[in-house]
């Protein structure tokens, strides 16, 4: 039973009646992308980079030095799959682009009348398509001198970004979709190994409903920073995230370089206090581990999300730089 509401309050728009989690509608967005940021506990705000920026923060773009193409895939609990495919490039040192793609679907479930008979099976699916853009508003420039030439430098000071997105959801014989934007920052104060990142994701609106009331989108507002030591091999992260159906979320991570083509990650979200029970695996809610490997072109990132009695997220990314 608590398999399902789960399920509901993540997948279903019509769970209102059940908790404040789940009154709004399209959840599926909540559940992050990605091995690296999610093996470290979604604190990914300040830190985001890559293809996965696109979800945690579309300021995060710029970060990508070389165009980017990435799949992750995310075996969830209760049968349910989850993947992302996106694409991200540089177009000059001050903009980047990027396109991603969220997706997300559940087994067959049994439909029963009010009797308990069988009237067969459904499903659902969801999707979110995104296209984002990241600019530079300030930048440090110097000069470094290497071999008897003066070398430019260029570091991002402060970069905004944002993205707009369509969303489409079916549920049995109903369907909704809606238009949403996330508008993200970056900012590296004067703080050394410093970095501060802002979000507002699921800003937007159903553009065609399940019935004929319109439905909240699971609008939610991130603040973190990141800190770097040892020449960046160790860095911690932490996240505040509000969403306006649920309580303030902590999210902390620590990622570790003990060789350049070795990370080891460790994360906590608070969210994983909903998935104690009462059992010995409680002592693993809301933690969260991951490892990347990194060869040549590709990047290899895995992370382990155990979620007590429910059973555990795997999630898998592979990523090529051009």
């Amino acid at each position: 039973m608590r398999k399902f509401i789960v399920i509901l309050c993540i997948v279903f728009p019509f769970s209102q009646s059940l908790s404040g989690v789940g009154t709004t509608t399209y959840n599926f967005l909540k559940i992050g992308v990605g091995a690296r940021p999610t093996s470290l506990g979604g604190a990914f705000t300040a830190l985001a980079n890559g293809v996965t920026a696109i979800y945690w923060n579309p300021a995060g773009c710029i970060n990508s030095i070389y165009p980017e193409v990435s799949v992750n895939y995310n075996h969830y609990i209760a049968g349910i799959k989850k993947g992302y495919v996106a694409y991200v490039a540089p177009m000059s040192e001050r903009t980047s682009v990027g396109i991603g793609l969220n997706y997300i679907t559940i087994g067959d479930m049994v439909r029963t009348d009010e009797w308990g008979d069988s009237l067969g099976t459904f499903g659902s699916s969801g999707i979110e398509a995104t296209v984002s853009c990241a600019r530079v508003i300030k930048a440090k420039v110097d000069y470094v001198k290497v071999e008897s030439k003066m070398i430019e430098t260029y570091e991002p000071i402060l970069v905004v970004g944002g993205s707009i997105k369509g969303i489409y959801n079916s549920i049995y014989e109903y369907n909704s979709h809606a238009i949403a934007l996330d508008l993200g920052v970056l900012y590296r104060p004067k703080i050394e190994n410093l970095k501060v990142g802002f979000c507002i994701q699921n800003l937007g609106v159903q553009t065609k409903p399940f019935d004929e009331e319109k439905e909240n989108l699971p609008l939610n507002f991130k603040l973190g920073g990141a800190y770097s030591l040892m020449d960046e091999k160790l860095t911690a992260s932490l996240d505040l995230n509000q969403c306006i159906d649920y309580r303030l979320v902590i999210c902390f991570g620590v990622e570790w370089f003990p060789l350049n083509l070795l990370s080891l990650r460790f994360g906590y979200n608070s969210t994983g206090a909903d998935y104690k029970s009462g059992s010995e695996l409680d002592v693993l809610g809301g933690l969260s581990f991951g490892f990347g490997l990194i060869w040549k072109e590709f990047t290899f990132d895995y992370g382990l999300i155990p979620m007590v009695e429910l059973g555990s997220s795997n999630r898998i990314s592979l990523s090529y730089k051009f």
